[in-house]
């Protein structure tokens, strides 16, 4: 049919386009590429585990919150895209840079709000923000979990946001990597802060 046809140049760049594919057909092989199977993480800690992230970058010290702490709370997990078990957290922000000494000392801080919703409040028959302050840290392997962090022990039975949007899915969640040494974390936590919490008051 091409041969036929009253495009000459075209029958003729077709049959280069056989002959090559003739020829790569009947070469050799090249050796077997292996394939890398990425490995699937599953955070260690704990429900009820938490965590002390201290506040160290440029950005806490314009904010005024140099060497507070974050204060990280698992309070469960989820399976994310990539199909690594990751941790659903609650964060709070320390009133000082004092490490907490008591469940009663974690109670009295501030959640760290990470969105809004818009909700339709019955009582005020109006249309409220309802901060959210649950979210999901992205922990693709051991390494990417700073070494920074402080262990402050297990407690589950910390109180929750009083009035807060909870997610019915984790999909809907925000997700929030942890950078180098946590940099990424930091920067997000603070921005948010910033845009929820500050802003609100």
């Amino acid at each position: 049919i091409w041969e036929e046809s009253e495009e000459p140049k075209a029958y003729k760049k077709r049959q280069e386009v056989l002959n090559a594919l003739k020829e790569r057909l009947l070469s050799e092989q090249p050796p077997e590429k292996k394939i890398r199977i990425p490995k699937i993480y599953k955070c260690e800690w704990n429900i009820g585990d938490v965590f002390a992230f201290k506040l160290e970058s440029q950005k806490a010290e314009e904010m005024g919150l140099l060497n507070r702490y974050l204060i990280i709370q698992k309070i469960d997990e989820t399976i994310c895209e990539q199909g690594h078990t990751v941790p659903i957290v609650y964060v709070r922000l320390s009133k000082d840079d004092r490490l907490p000494e008591s469940e009663e000392e974690i109670n009295a801080m501030e959640f760290v709000n990470v969105s809004f919703s818009i909700k339709l409040s019955r009582e005020e028959n109006r249309k409220v923000s309802v901060p959210e302050c649950v979210m999901i840290i992205v922990s693709t392997s051991k390494r990417v979990i700073p070494k920074k962090l402080i262990y402050l022990g297990n407690y589950k039975d910390l109180n929750k946001p009083e009035k807060e949007h909870y997610p019915r899915k984790p999909n809907y969640m925000i997700n929030i990597k942890w950078g180098k040494e946590g940099s990424a974390f930091e920067e997000n936590m603070l921005t948010r802060y910033g845009w929820f919490n500050l802003k609100s008051k």
